[in-house]
């Protein structure tokens, strides 16, 4: 059993995201419980290419996305606190070199993985673009729906209208329960007698 399985995280939330990577990893229907624990061998055999195909899923819901695809799930922050999750559990904390030759790493410090979360950064940004420009493209929507009716002067009479309309209502309201009382007061008078 690897001594970080042990070691309780910075945050309660590092162990489910294992949990939940390591059922992806072993290609389990759900994610592991809270209280197994993986061995060192377990957590060794984790390349960066397994970690990326995960955080493919989290981001954009497969595990190889096309190259034009969109982020449709976790953005780049919810990803890089993954990242980091994962890395709290690596048996080897070096960075990976098994790409040079080396005998492994963390595959979380891979440059595989560290590509990837550029990539989705860049993707956040146009993300975060394309809500800025969908958002001004439904104030000018309410702008022109304000000038059809006048502008806001328009608005403002429209208002004052509803808001008379509303008073209107309420008086009648108070009319009618204040008549409704005096029945009431008028039968509680007649049984008296």
């Amino acid at each position: 059993m690897s001594e970080r399985n042990r070691i309780t995280p910075p945050s309660a939330r590092y162990l489910t995201i294992l949990c939940e990577f390591m059922a992806f990893f072993h290609e389990k229907p759900k994610s592991y419980p809270k209280d197994h624990r993986f061995s060192e061998d377990e957590l060794a055999a984790i390349t960066p290419d397994d970690i990326v195909q995960w955080m493919n899923v989290k981001a954009f819901g497969t595990p190889r996305p096309a190259p034009d695809a969109r982020l449709t799930g976790s953005g780049s922050s919810s990803l890089e606190f993954m990242k980091k999750a994962l890395s709290f559990y690596m048996p080897n904390k070096e960075s990976w070199d098994k790409d040079e030759g080396g005998k492994g790493g963390n595959p979380t410090r891979s440059r595989q993985v560290k590509a990837f979360m550029q990539h989705v950064v860049a993707l956040g940004g146009e993300r975060k673009r394309m809500k800025v420009e969908e958002d001004a493209e439904s104030l000018r929507g309410i702008n022109a729906s304000a000038a059809e009716g006048g502008g806001p002067r328009g608005l403002l009479r429209r208002t004052h209208t509803q808001n008379a309309d509303f008073i209107n209502i309420l008086d009648t309201m108070g009319s009618a329960l204040r008549t409704f009382s005096q029945s009431i007061d008028q039968m509680k008078s007649a049984l008296e007698t």
